[in-house]
């Protein structure tokens, strides 16, 4: 995977079901040379993971992490204008849809980021 990653060289990448752990985020950084921020549900359910390269000009502000694995929303200053990045994974079930999408945009509301002029949204 970080193969792939690497060659597509990009500065931002958003990866979905990463079924990650605390102890695969140290692994993955050392190999992968990145920042990652990860939120986790188990190592065999849900996670999202945003990585972002070293070098790129990147300064997060602001991190919320969704405690089921299902979102991360980072406010970020990139290249000196004020970002928010969105990486979502949302539930496999239906009837969870209406449930999920009303929790992720009040917490966009809660922290005022639903005002942000650029607000990049990715997953699935």
């Amino acid at each position: 995977m970080f193969t792939w990653c690497r060659k597509r060289k990009a500065d931002i990448i958003f990866l979905q079901e990463t079924y990650s752990t605390v102890k695969t985020d140290i692994q993955w950084k050392s190999e992968l040379g990145a920042e990652i921020i990860l939120s986790l549900r188990s190592s065999n359910a849900h996670g999202v993971t945003v990585l972002i390269k070293n070098e790129f000009d990147c300064a997060i502000r602001r991190k919320i992490l969704d405690p089921l694995g299902c979102f991360i929303i980072l406010k970020a200053e990139i290249k000196d204008k004020t970002d928010v990045l969105s990486n979502v994974y949302r539930p496999n079930k239906n009837k969870d849809l209406l449930s999920f999408f009303n929790n992720l945009l009040a917490t966009l509301q809660r922290e005022n980021l639903d005002l942000e002029d650029n607000i990049i949204i990715g997953g699935d």
